[in-house]
């Protein structure tokens, strides 16, 4: 039911050009060559088959012929399952595969890139992901944005985060992650 109220204010601000679910202010941005950036999904808990349905679902909600489960990646771990979606994935698609998921498994995206790395994920309090760079930095990303022309993160040091969901613990427990997946786990 989540996923549908969500999605339904995600359309109501697409159709009035507003984010109506947004308190933030935007008090500065880091403009992304998304494309060109690493990009991984981070499930908590080890269950790849319950994140691939997940995925496939949202997909069908985002109704984007591009992208097929075919294309990504699975990584089972003992701590997550990670996720590496195809390289072509646009910045929107991404930020709401981060959204619908967080619905029924927590997930955190992390993000590495033309000398920059983020973590985000969904913000509890609204509508928006928030997320952290590796220098500290923190921001939000509307949903309602345009993502195709503007792919940035809006800049607000008054964003209350989670210190579990820094880049530096994220890829601190990837790396402790990877080095305890089996060969031939990969799915």
């Amino acid at each position: 039911m989540k996923k549908f109220v969500g999605f339904f204010l995600y359309l109501f601000s697409r159709l009035i050009g507003r984010d109506i679910n947004n308190e933030y202010k935007t008090k500065g941005k880091i403009f992304l060559n998304f494309s060109g950036c690493s990009k991984f999904l981070l499930t908590m808990g080890t269950d790849v088959e319950t994140v691939k349905a997940e995925i496939i679902d949202t997909l069908v909600l985002l109704d984007d012929e591009t992208l097929r489960i075919e294309e990504f990646r699975f990584l089972r771990a003992p701590k997550f399952t990670i996720t590496i979606p195809p390289t072509h994935i646009s910045f929107h698609d991404f930020s709401e595969l981060i959204q619908f998921l967080t619905d029924e498994v927590n997930t955190v995206g992390l993000v590495e890139g033309d000398g920059l790395a983020f973590t985000v994920y969904e913000d509890p309090e609204t509508s928006n992901l928030i997320g952290q760079t590796d220098q500290g930095e923190k921001f939000f990303i509307s949903l309602v944005d345009n993502f195709d022309k503007k792919q940035f993160l809006r800049m607000n040091d008054e964003l209350e985060l989670l210190e579990e969901y820094s880049v530096s613990r994220i890829k601190s427990d990837l790396s402790a992650q990877q080095a305890t997946i089996p060969k031939g786990d990969e799915q």
